[in-house]
């Protein structure tokens, strides 16, 4: 897997731990509430890995970001079965914020053509934070709610 060869192997092996600690949690929220907090951890160095994929290895890889309020997890999924005939089985809902992003666009690999991640916001000035980590080449804007 692509990841197994960018992430350093100590905070990977942190990263398969919790995985597996969420994966053990009965409780929904409690659970909820330990991947938020290692999500947000993690955010910092996963910003600085995948800024550097975007620089080197994955800088001939056109990027596909797909925002809004509403939608955003279907369009992407639809997008991936364009252009790739398959949506992959671990994209799942709420793997769009934070270190998950980064996550998710080492997941697709620097060998494909394309990647398309989706992302979503929690307060101003996020956003700008992503466009400069993964410095897209289209996006598309599902809907805006209030």
């Amino acid at each position: 897997m692509i990841i197994d060869n960018i992430l350093p192997h100590r905070i990977l092996h942190k990263l398969r731990a919790a995985a597996r600690l969420l994966h053990e949690m009965r409780d929904f929220q409690a659970r909820v509430a330990l991947g938020n907090k290692l999500n947000f951890r993690f955010w910092s160095k996963t910003h600085v890995w995948v800024t550097r994929y975007r620089s080197t290895i994955g800088k001939r890889q056109r990027v596909v970001v797909v925002i809004g309020s509403l939608g955003k997890t279907t369009t992407t999924r639809a997008i991936m079965t364009a252009l790739h005939g398959h949506a992959p089985k671990w994209m799942h809902r709420a793997d769009n914020c934070f270190s998950l992003v980064g996550i998710n666009l080492l997941r697709q690999g620097p060998w494909k053509r394309h990647a398309v991640i989706e992302i979503g916001i929690g307060w101003p000035g996020q956003m700008g934070t992503y466009a400069a980590m993964l410095r897209p080449d289209l996006v598309v804007f599902t809907a805006l709610a209030t």
